[in-house]
């Protein structure tokens, strides 16, 4: 009997998702190709076939990692759905990315202890600054459309962006050092109405 094909997508996901475990729990530095090898239960030369190194893995996980919150500036929205809508759904939306991103956090912190200088360092430096980015570009689109119905003022839609990224980032990193302390879901509204109440004319 002939065995099944072998969905080559499938187990390399599976190698990001042990990868992010591992790097987690032992830190970038430490741990080894053979340990995420394992936890993913395939053989330590197979890994090879889908990543070259550790550094190489690590990067294809940040992509995988921030894939969400760029996927959903990407996808196509509701013409019929309100700027004021459009804004809640995308800082709701980011927040819960960050949510998920828990354990990649903790491997981002060891990570950029341990690269400063390095070539994985500049790729993990272009990909954070291609996210804010497309970030900025889309809290722009739905406050210029909401300067055009008359919704909002009109405002500096990079500056607004920029601060908040910088809002969530610093609510996720006190989540993760004392989450009773840090209600996610309900400091989304809180944000939310902050903003919205901001850009009302």
């Amino acid at each position: 009997m002939t065995p099944p094909p072998i969905d080559k997508d499938e187990k390399k996901i599976k190698i990001l998702k042990a990868a992010m475990d591992v790097f987690a729990e032992k830190g970038f530095h430490t741990a080894r190709m053979a340990d995420v090898a394992e936890i993913a239960e395939i053989g330590k030369g197979t890994i090879y076939e889908y990543f070259r190194s550790k550094e190489d893995l690590f990067m294809e996980l940040f992509t995988f990692v921030m894939r969400e919150p760029i996927d959903y500036q990407f996808q196509k929205k509701d013409p019929t759905t309100k700027p004021a809508e459009k804004l809640e759904k995308l800082i709701d939306t980011s927040l819960n990315a960050y949510h998920k991103m828990e354990k990649f956090y903790y491997v981002l912190i060891n990570f950029r202890a341990e690269h400063r200088e390095s070539h994985t360092q500049t790729f993990y430096r272009s990909q954070f600054a291609t996210l804010y980015k497309e970030f900025r570009k889309e809290v722009g689109a739905i406050i210029e459309e909401g300067i055009r119905d008359g919704t909002f003022k009109k405002v500096n839609t990079d500056h607004l962006a920029s601060t908040m990224i910088a809002v969530m980032e610093g609510l996720m990193s006190q989540w993760v050092f004392d989450r009773k302390a840090i209600p996610l879901k309900k400091l989304s509204v809180l944000i939310t109405d902050m903003f919205l109440s901001y850009l009302k004319k």
